[in-house]
Order: structure tokens, then C-alpha cells, then sequence
């Protein structure tokens, strides 16, 4: 077991101390004035093959996760940073000499900064909720802000008008709920304040609901001066709909217009009944049913009027 020992030992000795290549990510950072800000973003995934014994290429694995280099930029403008200019950042970032850098990933970069801004700009909802049978949804969702602060290079904000929410998704629900919702950040040098917010959906259960509603005649035949009166049966219809239990002592029939269109019909006509026809509903109101969907209609005349008075008037 002594000798196994002292042989991995050799053995191990004799690895570490060959040439080994190994592949690590580099970490580019800029120092500006807080005045001003990235346009363009730094790319990222860049790596850097490095050569060097398996001691130094261990020790370096200890103490670092990357290879990181910053870069200074003081004003506004366009700095860039060629595959020269990358290498000697990392030449100096590796304190141990005897590790030398073969190649780098990248050919070199340019990065673009400007000035901070700051503006206001509405927030988009996006939402798909989809309650449970019989189940609605009492109101439009409600999220805390309608609005909020995008903080950015000022050539990067002149082309945002809104922000959109992070989609939320429902099914099924069959109760009111609140949640945090967030914003989807338009590039990574736009910052969003606030960067979440709240939304209210409110779920309500749905109930039927009947009631008789007067039918109102409109375009009433006028080509006959003979025509004393018009009857119209039925003078009230019934109607059955769909409504959130909140609004049933809402809805009344003052919400509803239920007509019979006569336009174009003649006294003279063989024609008695025309459709029952709904004009107008209230808000929220679904699944409306009218019975009876037709209306009977005919006339009285003036002569058979007279004529009625004048039996009577001789006994």
C-alpha cells in the first residue's frame, strides 16, 4: 500500500507539472460617470484559452471563477476595445506569468454610451383569464400602476412609448385573487421603476334572471288616413339572461329596449305578425333570450269605429 502510495504520488507530481490548455469565461466591465450609460451591451459568453502547467492552472482555478478586465470610459461616445486591447487586460489580470494566453473568442467590440434620461411611460396589460363555468369576470383586472419611470441612455428611451406586463395566466378560477406582477425590461440598459407592481382580478359567480319588458312599436304604417289605431300583441315580452350575481338588483327593465319595426308595411297588407327585434342591453348582460321572438299587429279603423258607435246610439 506504501509503494501504491508514493507511485500516485510520483504519478500525480508528474501530471501537474506537463502543459495542459484549458478554456475560461472573461468578464468585461466598464467604469463611467453615473451620468451616462451603455447604448450597446457588452457581449457576453467571450472566453480565453490559456496555456500553462497543471500547478498554475490549478492555483488560478482556486482562487478565481473568471478572468475579469475593466476599461474606463469618463464622456459620451463610442469606445472600442480591439482583440489587442483584450488580450493586455488579461495578460495583467494573470499574476502568474508562466500561464500565457493562446487566443480569445472575440475579434474586439465597440461600445456606444450616452447621456441618462429619465421619462414617464403607460403600462400595457397583458392577461389571459379564463374563469370556470359559471363562474365571470366581475370587473377589468386592476394593476396597482397604469404608469411607471424608465431610466436609460437617451437615445435608447426615444423609441419606448409603453411598457408591457409579464403575461399572467388563468383557467378555471373561481375566486377573486391578487398577485405581484413584472415588467418586461424593453434592453438591459433600460432600468424600470418600479420594477414590479400588483393586479386585482376579481371573479364573481353568474346567475339567470327573467323579466317582462314593454314592446315598443316604431315606424308605424301612415299610408291610410282610415287607420284610427294600431294593436300590437303581445304589449310586453319576456326575457331571460345571464348576469354577475353582483348586478342582479341593477338590472331592471329600464335597461332594456325591445322593438317591432313596421317600416315599409301596409294597412292593406295580408302580412300580421313582424320580428321582435332587441335595441338595446345593459353592460354585462349575456346569453339574452326574447319569447315570444314575433309580434302580432293589426288595425282598427275609423269607419268601424263609427259604425260601433251608431249600433249603439239606435239600440
Amino acid at each position: 500500500m506504501i509503494c501504491l502510495g508514493l507511485a500516485g504520488f510520483f504519478w500525480f507530481m508528474k501530471k501537474m507539472s506537463n502543459t495542459y490548455r484549458t478554456t475560461w469565461p472573461v468578464a468585461i466591465s466598464i467604469n463611467h460617470p453615473p451620468e451616462i450609460d451603455l447604448v450597446t451591451s457588452i457581449p457576453s459568453h467571450i472566453t480565453a484559452d490559456l496555456e500553462g502547467h497543471g500547478w498554475d492552472l490549478m492555483f488560478l482555478a482556486l482562487g478565481k471563477k473568471n478572468l475579469s478586465i475593466q476599461f474606463d470610459q469618463p464622456v459620451e461616445g463610442t469606445l472600442t476595445l480591439s482583440k489587442y486591447l483584450i488580450i493586455k487586460g488579461l495578460e495583467q489580470e494573470l499574476v502568474n506569468k508562466k500561464i500565457t494566453i493562446d487566443k480569445i473568442s472575440t475579434e474586439g467590440f465597440s461600445l456606444t454610451f450616452d447621456s441618462l434620461a429619465r421619462k414617464r411611460v403607460p403600462v400595457l396589460f397583458d392577461y389571459n383569464i379564463l374563469p370556470a363555468e359559471q363562474f365571470r369576470i366581475k370587473s377589468k383586472p386592476e394593476i396597482e400602476v397604469d404608469s411607471v419611470w424608465i431610466l436609460g441612455p437617451k437615445v435608447l428611451l426615444d423609441t419606448v412609448f409603453y411598457i408591457r406586463t409579464n403575461k399572467i395566466k388563468h383557467v378555471g378560477l373561481k375566486e377573486s385573487i391578487e398577485e405581484k406582477i413584472s415588467f418586461i425590461q424593453p434592453v438591459s440598459t433600460i432600468h424600470i421603476s418600479p420594477p414590479t407592481s400588483r393586479v386585482s382580478i376579481f371573479i364573481e359567480a353568474e346567475t339567470e334572471k327573467t323579466i317582462y319588458v314593454p314592446l315598443k312599436v316604431i315606424n308605424p304604417p301612415v299610408d291610410s288616413l282610415s287607420t284610427d289605431s294600431l294593436v300590437v300583441f303581445p304589449r310586453r315580452v319576456n326575457i331571460a339572461f345571464v348576469l354577475g350575481l353582483s348586478e342582479y338588483n341593477a338590472i331592471s327593465e329600464a335597461d332594456f329596449e325591445v322593438v317591432v319595426d313596421l317600416n315599409g308595411m301596409k294597412t292593406e297588407s295580408d302580412r300580421t305578425t313582424a320580428p321582435i327585434l332587441l335595441k338595446k342591453i345593459p353592460e354585462g348582460v349575456e346569453n339574452v333570450t326574447i319569447s315570444p321572438k314575433s309580434a302580432r299587429f293589426f288595425y282598427i279603423k275609423k269607419d268601424t269605429i263609427l259604425l260601433d258607435k251608431e249600433t249603439v246610439k239606435n239600440g
